[in-house]
Formats: C-alpha cells, sequence, structure tokens
C-alpha cells in the first residue's frame, strides 16, 4: 500500500478500498504530535483502522515497501494493539482532566 492514491487503487483493494481511503485521510491530516481527547481519539481511529488492514486485509503499510510475511504481520497487530491499550488510557485521563478544568472554570457544557 501507497501513501499516495492511484487509479487502480479501488480495483486493487476491493473491499478494503473504504478502509484504505479513510486510513489515507485520516493519516493526511492527523498531526505526528498532539495531546488533547480529540488528538488522541484521532489517534486511537487510526490504529484500529492499521489493525483492520494489517490483520484482516493483510496489507503492509509505508513506509515497508515489502509484504509482511505472516510472523511480521503479527507482530505489527501486536505492537499497534498494545499501543491502543496505552492510547485508552490516555484518553480517559485526558477526559478527567478536561472535566476538572471545566468544573474549574465553570465551563462545563462547552466544547
Amino acid at each position: 500500500m501507497t501513501l499516495e492514491q492511484q487509479a487502480s487503487d479501488k480495483a486493487v483493494f476491493g473491499d478494503a478500498w473504504p478502509s484504505v481511503k479513510e486510513w489515507r485521510e485520516l493519516r493526511a491530516k492527523h498531526p505526528f504530535k498532539g495531546n488533547g481527547v480529540d488528538w488522541l481519539e484521532e489517534k486511537i481511529h487510526l490504529r484500529k483502522l492499521e489493525i483492520v488492514l494489517i490483520g484482516e486485509c493483510e496489507l503492509t503499510l509505508p513506509p515497508e515497501t515489502y509484504p509482511w510475511d505472516s510472523l511480521g504481520r503479527k507482530t505489527q497487530v501486536e505492537w499497534r494493539r498494545r499501543t491502543l491499550a496505552r492510547l485508552g488510557k490516555e484518553r480517559f485521563r485526558a477526559g478527567i482532566k478536561r472535566r476538572i478544568r471545566r468544573l474549574l472554570t465553570l465551563n462545563r457544557w462547552r466544547e
């Protein structure tokens, strides 16, 4: 899989095309570094898409140029699952901090 869309992508990826397209769009707009609830939610969604693309669709993500073997694919999926668990904890803590900040500033209802 490449970062740039090709004319034949829809035919090449078949059923995986919607996920590939969504992953490319999210990856292009998602900043490499960030913090906060919204950034973490996007990062979690990106990792979930990657698990589907690697594990179920058996695609190789950039910057890799050669397909992963079954062990490499399993390793990549496990790395993303561990990252997903860590991001979930960070998201929980960020949500608590956001609520506390809203309560302290009497800005409970504003997003």
